[in-house]
């Protein structure tokens, strides 16, 4: 990005996500982009989030010219695309207590979206020690894995790994050669 028109043209592209929000992870794979969580709504006194925390993922298409498409939106568990028919692709975060939303470190590895540690409550003052994740398809659609592993629990599509983890939010994950 080298001219503010430049910079512009860029923020404008991710404007296709239709519900504002704060405390969400954003990630790329290969040609998609991907919001995951966060809160619509802030408490202006207190930093609370008002509004729920988000268990949906928007994402889009990222093209050449660098425009994002329109974004879609996953669903929540047993309806539209995320059925038994529809192999349970695009389902919302797993509402599990053992995950948060809001503040969720997030990072794509391997072909799987992974969610780790985060704020369970609104206010932020219980953080998740959870790790969960779903595996990408060849399009980019959130795919539920045919079986999660050993020692895992299928919650709605996402393997919940329970890992056990130093509670964490807002933390940054890299992952290289991926």
């Amino acid at each position: 990005i080298q001219a503010k028109a430049e910079r512009d043209k860029y923020v404008e592209t991710l404007s296709g996500v239709t519900n504002t929000r704060f405390g969400f992870g954003m990630l790329a794979w290969r040609d998609r982009l991907y919001v995951v969580g966060g809160c619509s709504s802030q408490d202006a006194g207190n930093g609370d989030c008002l509004a729920g925390i988000q268990a949906g993922i928007d994402y889009g298409t990222i093209a050449q010219d660098g425009e994002v498409s329109t974004t879609s939106s996953s669903v929540a568990f047993d309806t539209g695309s995320c059925t038994a028919g529809n192999n349970y692709t695009n389902c919302d975060i797993a509402n599990d207590l053992g995950i948060g939303r809001l503040f969720t470190s997030s990072v794509v590895a391997n072909g799987f979206i992974y969610l780790i540690g985060g704020c369970t409550n609104n206010a932020c003052s219980t953080i998740s020690d959870g790790v969960m994740y779903t595996g990408i398809d060849a399009d980019g659609n959130l795919a539920r894995l045919t079986a999660c592993p050993a020692g895992t629990f299928d919650i709605n599509g996402w393997c919940d790994v329970s890992a056990g983890i130093p509670p964490t939010a807002g933390a940054s994950v890299v992952v290289f050669d991926d």
